[in-house]
């Protein structure tokens, strides 16, 4: 199951954050870490936390993987349908978000230590839990909910924050925002990171703080810098330990979409669509500073990419590559995707319909800038011996 390619990646020096006196190659190591042959159907949202485990979801369990160790959380508990979204912490806390048809009842799990709970419920005063649940390394969880406590029995959409079991209603309808919408993430800090609607067009991302402080990170409508004015956001957020927040946006007149990371009050673009690139989305963040992400390409794939903190890039794996014998026909990941070692969590779904979760770690090798051929993209160096990845 667990078989090992290694790639060698040369990074072309194109660079968007300064101009090193040292670039860099990156040698990527592809490790196999489950398939379809494991008893798993599929591999949702894997994550990765800086201890090196990773998570996952699949129709009928939630599973931890850690030092080459299997570990199911939870697994067909009576009454549950699906386990549609887990994430965790670095100490191993899982909060899960489990469903079941009958009665249409939703809840959050919460596993610790071992042990799992049930936090809420569906039939205390919230009627669903959405935008993807999140959790920090306190054991605080954040998640957008419809409160149907308000007598309203579709509910109103809240973003809700708490611990233990203990939550409060952070934001409502009714406030400086309409509606709340997309997902959610809390920083070490507490810092609830959301998407909020101002009036009947503008959608601001939000960060408020655990003394119900809100600052606006960016809003459509209004310019941010290096797009102009904002059209729309890809609504997906990830979020480090040092509180650096990345998200994907689109601006007017045919700008490229871009990344963007928020530091200390200071919003960058950090990437943007170019050349061979018509789409990016999907950004995850460890706390070196180094962002993974999706694009799609203007020959109609699409692929998972890696960009360095000080701004070099290379293409993990691309839609229409062979791997393992296989063609790949697509790639997920989550915004919990790369950790501080550099290691990289997805999964691959091949043309043939079997599917595996995959891990890529990534090593920096100091290479003289002036040693490197200018070119448009990444050349590969391949091994002669063990798997690897070609490309048609």
């Amino acid at each position: 199951m667990a078989q090992l390619k290694k790639l060698f990646v040369a990074i072309s020096t194109i660079l968007i954050m300064g101009s090193p006196a040292m670039a860099a190659a990156f040698t990527i190591d592809l490790n196999r870490l489950a398939d379809n042959e494991d008893e798993f159907d599929f591999f949702g949202d894997p994550a990765i936390n800086d201890r090196g485990a990773i998570l996952f979801t699949s129709s009928n369990a939630v599973t931890v993987i850690e030092n080459g160790q299997f570990r199911t959380i939870v697994e067909g508990e009576p009454g549950i349908d699906s386990y549609d979204f887990a994430s965790f912490n670095n100490n191993g806390d899982v909060l899960i978000r489990a469903f079941s048809q009958i009665g249409t009842v939703n809840s959050l799990l919460f596993s610790s230590g071992g042990q799992l709970n049930t936090l809420i419920t569906d039939r205390q005063g919230f009627s669903s839990f959405d935008g993807r649940p999140s959790i920090n390394d306190a054991g605080q969880i954040a998640f957008r909910a419809q409160d149907s406590s308000v007598g309203n029995p579709f509910g109103e959409q809240v973003i809700v924050r708490g611990t233990g079991g203990v939550f409060d209603i952070i934001e409502s309808p009714g406030g400086p925002f309409e509606l709340v919408v997309g997902p959610t993430k809390i920083t070490n800090d507490g810092d609830v990171i959301y998407f909020g609607r101002i009036g009947s067009n503008n959608v601001a991302l939000v960060r408020e703080d655990a003394n119900g402080e809100q600052t606006i990170i960016a809003e459509t409508g209004v310019d941010i810098p290096g797009i102009g004015r904002l059209r729309s956001f890809r609504q997906d957020i990830a979020v480090n330990e040092n509180g650096d927040i990345v998200f994907s946006a689109a601006g007017f007149s045919q700008t490229p979409d871009a990344i963007y990371l928020f530091r200390d009050g200071v919003l960058t673009k950090v990437r943007e669509e170019s050349g061979l690139f018509t789409s990016i989305a999907g950004p995850s963040i460890n706390n070196l500073g180094d962002i993974s992400f999706f694009n799609a390409n203007s020959d109609g794939t699409s692929s998972l990419q890696f960009m360095s903190f000080d701004g070099q890039i290379g293409t993990i794996l691309s839609s229409g590559d062979t791997l393992d014998g296989l063609v790949v026909r697509f790639i997920t990941a989550s915004a919990n995707a790369i950790n501080d070692d550099r290691n990289v969590v997805f999964s691959v779904q091949f043309e043939d319909g079997s599917s595996a979760l995959y891990s890529a770690s990534i090593t920096a090798v100091p290479l003289p800038a002036a040693s490197l051929i200018f070119i448009a993209g990444v050349f590969f160096l391949r091994k002669t011996t063990g798997h690897s990845v070609s490309r048609s």
